[in-house]
């Protein structure tokens, strides 16, 4: 079963890194990491630079692949693959047609390919899912009571 509060920490660990100031996708910031791919898949990235600090001196682009498996492992999938397939089948939580390339491209998240996407883009719509999944689960409650 889902849990909302799982969705709300993963929006939360973004929310952390604008309120510290680091608020582009785009990992190559001349400081932190020498990749400067600037797939959304960055996310995965930022959500394991955000959680395990320890490694922050040594990610790099295969780094994103782990973030993105810490990610779907926090919310009770087995991994990235799990939750893209979870979004594929409920584009009404997930909040459009687009879930299942999370990882790789800005639909995902609602903008159009060549538009600036935002670690805060990103943590809004975490935040969004959180709430989607959240009146699901008190939905079916309350259809179960009433019958």
């Amino acid at each position: 079963m889902l849990d909302p509060q799982k969705f709300y920490e993963v929006a939360m660990t973004f929310q952390v890194l604008v309120e510290s100031g680091i608020n582009e996708v785009d990992m190559c910031n001349g400081e932190t990491f020498e990749t400067g791919c600037g797939a959304p898949c960055c996310h995965g990235g930022w959500f394991e630079y955000a959680s395990f600090p320890k490694a922050r001196s040594i990610m790099g682009c295969h780094y994103f692949t782990a973030g993105s498996n810490s990610i779907a492992y926090v919310l009770g999938f087995d991994g990235a693959s799990a939750l893209e397939d979870w979004a594929i089948r409920n584009p009404n939580l997930w909040g459009n047609e687009n879930g299942y390339v999370m990882f790789s491209n800005r639909r995902a998240f609602g903008k159009s390919p060549n538009a600036k996407l935002t670690l805060k883009d990103i943590s809004n719509h975490w935040y969004e899912v959180a709430d989607r999944v959240a009146d699901a689960i008190h939905s079916e409650k309350q259809r179960a009571e009433n019958e």
